[in-house]
């Protein structure tokens, strides 16, 4: 991420919880951002299989209802990632808090690869406790905001196969299925079914 400049979010209300704003995550914010409940049960999400023969590889994706759902936890801490840190410091990480500023909601940081001119979701988590309120939906709208700001030819994210929840918000707010990899978090992904997944929004030139 090195090099990686970002224009400033606009600060301002949003719409769908009651009250709220979203602004510019600043490094004094950055401790209060564990107090986020990043962790999901997906009901559903999609089963990958690939196929090669002499006539070509194809690759499937067939949807896939969980019973108990699937549940992921994450529990790392902000402060100690450095490569986070330094996203703060580049104007990068965006959060969305109760109006006095004080409760994060759901943080957004971003990644500029400018060597293709694409604009890439690194990390969106939306409290638990504070789905399906319109919080997700307005932090892509600031992504999507930052990467037009920054002339990026598409806005990509990178989510798994078995987030089924997080693969349908997605295609809602306009993204589609561009690419899978099989290999991206270690070589037993397609036996986990975590196989990462990547959605991409073009964006018309400006």
């Amino acid at each position: 991420m090195s090099g990686v400049v970002c224009a400033a979010a606009h600060s301002g209300p949003f719409t769908g919880v009651r009250s709220g704003m979203i602004r510019q995550v600043q490094v004094r914010d950055i401790a209060r951002l564990n107090r986020i409940e990043m962790s999901y049960a997906a009901p559903f999400g999609y089963r990958y299989s690939r196929r090669e023969s002499a006539e070509g590889v194809t690759f499937h994706l067939e949807r896939d209802t969980y019973d108990p759902p699937f549940d992921r936890t994450y529990e790392w801490d902000w402060r100690e990632l450095d490569d986070f840190t330094a996203a703060v410091d580049r104007g990068l990480v965006w959060a969305a808090f109760t109006s006095d500023g004080e409760i994060p909601l759901g943080l957004l940081e971003l990644r500029l690869a400018e060597w293709n001119a694409s604009c890439w979701v690194q990390s969106l988590y939306i409290d638990r406790g504070r789905r399906r309120q319109g919080v997700g939906g307005q932090l892509i709208n600031t992504a999507l905001t930052q990467a037009r700001t920054l002339d990026a030819r598409a806005l990509f994210v990178e989510t798994q196969v078995s987030n089924g929840p997080a693969i349908r918000f997605y295609q809602k707010h306009g993204f589609a299925v561009c690419g899978v990899n099989d290999h991206f978090y270690s070589n037993d992904d397609v036996a986990h079914n975590e196989v990462a997944l990547f959605m991409v929004r073009p964006l018309p030139p400006t």
